[in-house]
């Protein structure tokens, strides 16, 4: 969902990385003048790259992280509000995935009545806000690959949860009780067809309070690439994630909503890669221009157990919406 975002400054502290006064339309949001080598920079300074015995293995499948590598985790999330890890997962599992969920796209997109408006869906098993963009959960293929305990290895990475359990809690003091963490253990899809357009610059939940200190995140998702360099992970025309460094603060955010260039980041990830990012941070899903490669992102939501994300999903299934 898109945030609302009320528009202040707070200290310069928490500008975003490399942002610039030079004004602009947030409808293009055009990258800004550094060179491509501060921009690959500010990649860099996102990702924390993994130890080899943390890259995921058949003989080590949920290793945790060496200690260096966990605060460097919580240190990039908590500056940036977006962290990189480059081969975390298994490709193999992620692709089983891909597989389950095209699977179930395609049979709850059949069952969709030909009366229905395609851009706005509010099932149980699908959702799109904009043509050729959709949401895919609760899907027969999905729901098998859960009770197979597949889910569990992406949704319960030791290393993935305690960064986050710590970056939930306020700088400086111990990292949150697993109790504290609301029940997480879904996985979701966005998928992105071609022919679809980019998307607004959004966050995906506002701020819990718009003055004051800035608070640590209540709401942190993890999007999986599924897609490998042979089947156009690497291909600038399938589109990735932009996302904004340093937006997850109020003030950074009104400043590129007002129309301040800021830079931006679209790692071309591919299936074993992750993306950390708090949800009040601004991003937006490019467009997809290739001629026939669908771009499936899985995701895991973590969020504390005092928080519930209202979102939009409807309560009737498509199957039964086709009868």
């Amino acid at each position: 969902m898109q945030a609302a975002f009320a528009l202040f400054d707070e200290d310069d502290e928490n500008e975003p990385i490399g942002s610039t006064s030079e004004g602009t339309s947030t409808s293009s949001l055009p990258i800004p003048t550094p060179a491509i080598t501060q921009l690959k920079s500010l990649q860099e300074r996102v990702t924390v790259q993994l130890e080899e015995a943390e890259q995921h293995t058949t003989a080590q499948p949920h290793a945790a992280f060496s200690e260096t590598t966990h605060n460097a985790c919580v240190s990039v999330l908590r500056r940036h509000g977006v962290l990189l890890l480059k081969g975390l997962f298994d490709p193999a599992l992620i692709l089983e995935w891909r597989s389950r969920v095209l699977a179930d796209m395609d049979v709850a997109l059949a069952a969709v009545p030909a009366s229905a408006d395609r851009t706005t869906l509010r099932y149980k098993e699908l959702a799109s806000r904009q043509a050729a963009r959709f949401e895919v959960r609760n899907g027969a293929q999905m729901k098998a690959g859960e009770a197979q305990g597949q889910a569990a290895v992406l949704s319960e990475h030791p290393g993935v949860v305690r960064v986050i359990l710590e970056a939930f809690a306020c700088p400086g003091q111990a990292p949150l009780p697993l109790s504290d963490m609301r029940a997480w253990r879904d996985v979701g899809a966005f998928v992105s067809l071609p022919g679809a357009t980019a998307q607004q610059l959004h966050a995906d939940l506002d701020h819990l309070f718009f003055s004051g200190p800035h608070l640590p995140p209540h709401y942190v998702t993890m999007f999986l690439p599924a897609l490998t360099p042979d089947d156009g992970a690497l291909d600038p025309r399938v589109g990735q994630t932009e996302f904004f460094p340093g937006t997850h603060t109020v003030a950074a955010a009104a400043k590129v909503l007002n129309g301040e260039t800021a830079p931006s980041i679209s790692p071309q990830l591919q299936a074993g890669d992750a993306v950390l990012y708090d949800a009040r941070l601004l991003h937006r899903g490019l467009g997809n221009s290739s001629k026939s490669t669908r771009r499936p992102i899985l995701y895991v939501n973590f969020q504390r157990s005092w928080f519930e994300d209202q979102q939009n999903w409807g309560q009737e299934s498509v199957f039964d919406a086709s009868k």
